[in-house]
């Protein structure tokens, strides 16, 4: 059996980053996505380089990618390069953060530009 980008991309929206309640996919922490016959290797990244949940979430990736039928060994990689930024997500953060009350990462300043673990400083300045 083939293993597609699409298989593999559709159950890693299943793995949920527990902090923002979204998809590690929707939230553009999947970097790379490579199958050749039964292996997959995935590199990605998280939100900000000193998450706690750094190996969990990389398991949970690996958990998720090993379910698919005909996967025989899954890699994950995790990098910080190119650091993440809120621009991978696209315009669902605001109200997301809103909704859930999660703006201990990341914070939407009062003129509405986004910047990181609340530093009033948007990002990449």
């Amino acid at each position: 059996m083939t293993i597609d980008r699409e298989h593999i991309v559709r159950a890693l929206g299943d793995v949920i980053d527990p902090e923002l309640g979204m998809s590690v996919v929707k939230l553009g922490l999947i970097y790379d996505v490579h199958a050749e016959g039964g292996r997959v290797a995935i590199t990605m990244t998280m939100t900000a380089p000193g998450c706690p949940l750094h190996d969990t979430i990389a398991d949970w990736v690996r958990q998720a990618v090993a379910r698919i039928p005909g996967v025989e060994s899954v890699a994950v990689a995790v990098t910080f390069e190119p650091p993440w930024t809120a621009d991978r997500i696209g315009r669902d953060l605001p109200r997301v953060i809103q909704r859930r009350g999660n703006a201990d990462c990341l914070d939407i300043n009062p003129s509405g530009g986004k910047d990181y673990l609340g530093s009033g400083r948007p990002h990449g300045a």
